[in-house]
């Protein structure tokens, strides 16, 4: 599953994806001896073009205006009681967003805590965040939208879940449809239903890229779902590595060929270089 499209120039070119250079827990997430100021309670963006920088939110973050920046952040939520997502930037009014250089982990994880990033406007880039300790670490369900060089990990698994009866399907990245979708040059762990899922549950899903990332866990680390819906077209997986801890070892992969012109390329093994089997 992948999409194409090209990152803009204000986003770094994605790190390989060796484990010398992946983003982890020293190259994302608010930088080393940032200064933050406390910020009790949620946390509401209406102002068009706002930056947010160097704050501590002691709560959950929504974003309900155009080009808004936020930026060496840390977001820790609350004990919510209902679903909450802690950054949500949901609609067309919230076109532009960048978050960079966040951390994303709540104090106080429960089921409610559903979703670290909920992207579902246009055009939205996350880049350099670390984000963990929720049930899905970024939902995706618009377009043009890039995930880069981030640290997605050490997701939460509940038994009982409001949206499952069988339990939560916890997936470090979740895609529900969209178009121009990039996800670049992340290390990409710790769901337990999957690493990256990718199903066209809201809407039609095209012209998705997942290249140079490193990827591990779940059932099966990458899933491609057609579902009801058309054909897929542009979906591209190139050049990511693959971890082992996989519910199914010998499934780093699943799509139905025939449900889209994906062409897996240079996919390998991290611990030893060799191409991953395919369906």
């Amino acid at each position: 599953m992948a999409v194409a499209v090209l990152l803009s120039a204000s986003i770094l070119a994605p790190a390989e994806a060796s484990a010398a250079a992946r983003p982890g827990a020293t190259n994302t997430g608010v930088p080393a001896g940032t200064a933050l100021k406390k910020h009790s309670g949620d946390l509401t963006i209406n102002t068009p073009g706002k930056v947010i920088s160097g704050l501590d939110v002691y709560g959950n973050v929504t974003v309900n205006a155009k080009n808004v920046t936020i930026k060496n952040t840390r977001i820790r939520g609350t004990a919510a009681k209902v679903q909450r997502d802690l950054l949500r930037a949901s609609g067309s009014n919230t076109a532009g967003l960048i978050v960079s250089d966040v951390t994303i982990k709540p104090d106080t994880p429960t089921v409610y805590q559903r979703i670290g990033i909920r992207l579902a406007g246009p055009s939205q880039t996350v880049q350099r965040v670390n984000v963990s300790g929720t049930v899905d670490g970024i939902r995706i369900s618009s377009s043009g939208i890039t995930v880069a060089n981030s640290y997605l990990h050490d997701f939460k698994h509940y038994s009982w879940d409001p949206e499952h009866s069988g339990g939560s399907h916890d997936d470090a990245i979740q895609i529900e449809g969209g178009s121009s979708l990039n996800i670049v040059g992340n290390s990409i762990s710790g769901g337990k239903n999957a690493a990256i899922q990718a199903a066209q549950n809201l809407s039609a899903l095209s012209k998705m890229q997942v290249k140079s990332n490193y990827i591990n866990g779940g059932i099966c680390a990458v899933n491609i779902a057609k579902k009801s819906r058309p054909y897929m077209t542009g979906m591209v997986v190139s050049g990511n590595r693959f971890g082992r801890t996989l519910v199914y070892p010998k499934c780093p992969m699943i799509y139905v060929p025939t449900h889209s012109d994906l062409r897996p390329t240079s996919n390998v093994w991290d611990d030893t270089g060799k191409a991953i089997p395919l369906p």
